[in-house]
Order: structure tokens, then sequence, then C-alpha cells
């Protein structure tokens, strides 16, 4: 197929998505007014309800978030395109793919739902997870365009946001480990001395 044959063909399964995604909202809008009485509680308070209660704050919009809406909300809007445009792997697609993964691994910089935003954290953290993302993006890309189908890339990324925290640990005690042997402690001594400094 192609040109907008192959773009109508593949609207069933994004009208199929935008419909999930709606059914996800609305589960996040009975939650905020089961817990807070209203359909649209502040951030602020939804936070605070966060650190004083995280099983049930994980349980009831951690994991709906980390591996429903969140992952099927990326899908659509980064690899979505990919799917009306290319109906099979060429190098035009496969630019398209990584173009795709660039931005959606870039866009991860700043930290995703469970890392949040922390102004302290260590940079190598953050290009791990910008690499990270980066390879689920063409993963997923690739995923969408051989297949032509979303709901591979959707389940491919609902996995990976099982796998990464678990990458993440292993490559932080590697990095960890390294450091403890190649590093001096006098070398850690003289950088912390000259931090304390500024």
């Amino acid at each position: 197929m192609a040109g907008w044959e192959h773009s109508w063909s593949v609207l069933p399964q994004f009208l199929g998505a935008i419909v999930v995604l709606a059914l996800f909202m609305g589960y996040y809008r009975f939650v905020g007014w089961f817990l807070f009485g209203t359909m649209k509680p502040a951030p602020a308070v939804v936070m605070q309800y966060a650190e004083e209660y995280p099983g049930k704050y994980l349980l009831l919009v951690g994991l709906p978030a980390g591996y429903g809406s969140g992952p099927l909300y990326e899908e659509l809007l980064y690899r979505g395109v990919l799917l009306l445009l290319f109906d099979g792997v060429n190098v035009f697609a496969f630019i398209g793919i990584v173009i795709s993964a660039v931005v959606f691994g870039s866009l991860h910089w700043k930290g995703n739902l469970f890392s949040g935003i922390h102004p302290n954290e260590w940079w190598g953290l953050k290009w791990l997870r910008v690499v990270f993302t980066g390879i689920l993006g063409f993963l997923a890309g690739l995923a969408i365009v051989s297949w032509q189908s979303f709901w591979y890339a959707y389940l491919i990324h609902a996995v990976w946001n099982f796998v990464f925290p678990l990458l993440t640990v292993v490559c932080l005690a590697i990095f960890s480990l390294i450091r403890l042997a190649f590093v001096r402690p006098d070398d850690v001594a003289e950088r912390d001395e000259h931090r304390d400094l500024r």
C-alpha cells in the first residue's frame, strides 16, 4: 500500500489507542475524586500524598502511568507519525526512526515520571537515561515500521519501563565498582575539599 491508502489502513489503530488513552484519563479523574474529593487535584497535594502514602500512590497512579498511559501517550506522540508515513523499512523510514529515537531520548534528559527532576542528579545518570531511552525509541520505531502495528511498540515500551530501572541499578553498580577501582581516596578527599570552597 502506498500514500493515503496506507494512512487510512492504520487509522483504526490510532483511534483504538486514543480510546484507551481516554479511558486512562477517566481512571485518573476517578482516582483524583476518590482520593482528594476533586477530579483535578493540585500537583502539590498529589505529591504530598505520594510522599505520605507511597505504596497506595504507586499502586493507584504510578503503575498505571508507568506501564499503561505513559507508554501509550509517548508512542502516539513520538512514533505514531512513523506508522502513518512509512509502510515498511527503507532508507527514509530508517532516518525517521533515528530522528524519532534521538528526540525521544533527548527529551528524557530531565527525567521521567519515576525519576522526577532532581537538580543534584549525577550527570552520568542523565546520559544513561538518554542513551537507554534513545535505544528504546529506536526499537519501538523499528517495531512500528516493520510490523505496521502500534501495539507492538506499546508493548515493547511497557516492558522497557519495567526493565529500565533494573538496568540502571546494574549500570550504577558497575560504574561504582570502576570508580572504586580507579579513583584514589586522596583524589576524592581533594575534590570534596574543593567543592566545599565553592
